[in-house]
């Protein structure tokens, strides 16, 4: 598993400085994989990495995030988060 995603991330990605607007560019390749041509994006912080999403992923995140939110809660409880 770790394997694929190392090829995945050395296939898709590059280094990339941001511009003079502060943004940061994605190559055309990794935009089409993703499908964020020409599209809204979504982005989200998770442990410290910036998640960008589609609009259609972010959707489907979102929906799966509130199938079971109690439970969700519940059960990082008994794991110990607080």
């Amino acid at each position: 598993m770790a394997d694929r995603v190392m090829f995945n991330a050395q296939d898709l990605g590059l280094e990339t400085e941001m511009d003079n607007q502060g943004r940061v560019l994605f190559s055309v390749k990794l935009r089409r994989e993703l499908d964020l041509e020409a599209k809204q994006v979504h982005l989200y912080n998770v442990r410290g990495h910036i998640g960008v999403l589609n609009d259609a992923r972010y959707e489907a995140k979102k929906l799966l995030s509130m199938a079971s939110p109690e439970a969700d809660v519940e059960k990082l409880r008994r794991a110990g988060l607080k």
